[in-house]
């Protein structure tokens, strides 16, 4: 059973949000959806562009209306997320994870929860923290200095991963002789 105990802080978790809200696909996709918005309310407010100054004019416009809506709602969900969070409320403080063959165990101030494997979507690292990310699609920070060392990250990251294939198979396995009968 390999067992880490983390601190957490606000900034940990303003952060971690940061980082998910940033990655480029997502902002990609975000951003796409508000330069076709802007685009479509520029042309029903001020009509078709009739020349290409009027065309040009039109996607600068669009183009920088939604940088600034995605740089808007990046901001304004980490000033809602750092706004909600409380000590006290399990989120901040203390958190001590284990990785059992059952699942992983957490123990805060306020709690004790076991997720089982299938209850996990997946495990992602990125440059501060590792992400234990859950099918509800909440998920589970740990901060990097958690780890004593590279090594028992590793450890820790390759325990979670083999068990969450374990249990891929195990799903795959019990689907196909469910059918099967």
């Amino acid at each position: 059973m390999l067992a880490i105990h983390t601190t957490l802080t606000k900034n940990d978790i303003t952060r971690a949000v940061f980082v998910r809200l940033t990655r480029p696909r997502v902002l990609f996709k975000v951003w796409l959806g508000w330069t076709l918005f802007v685009v479509v309310l520029l042309a029903v407010v001020r009509g078709m562009p009739a020349t290409l100054i009027d065309l040009f004019v039109l996607s600068v416009s669009a183009v920088g209306g939604a940088f600034f809506s995605v740089l808007i709602s990046v901001i304004f969900t980490l000033v809602r997320i750092r706004s909600a969070i409380q000590l006290g409320d399990g989120i901040l403080g203390d958190h001590y994870y284990a990785v059992t063959e059952q699942g992983l165990m957490e123990r805060t101030s306020v709690n004790e929860t076991l997720i089982n494997w299938s209850g996990v979507k997946r495990v992602e690292r990125d440059k501060q923290s590792v992400l234990i990310e859950l099918v509800s699609g909440a998920f589970h920070l740990i901060p990097k200095n958690a780890f004593t060392s590279i090594a028992e990250e590793n450890a820790f990251v390759s325990a979670i991963q083999y068990y969450l294939q374990g249990d891929l198979q195990h799903r795959v396995q019990d689907n196909a002789a469910g059918r099967s009968k």
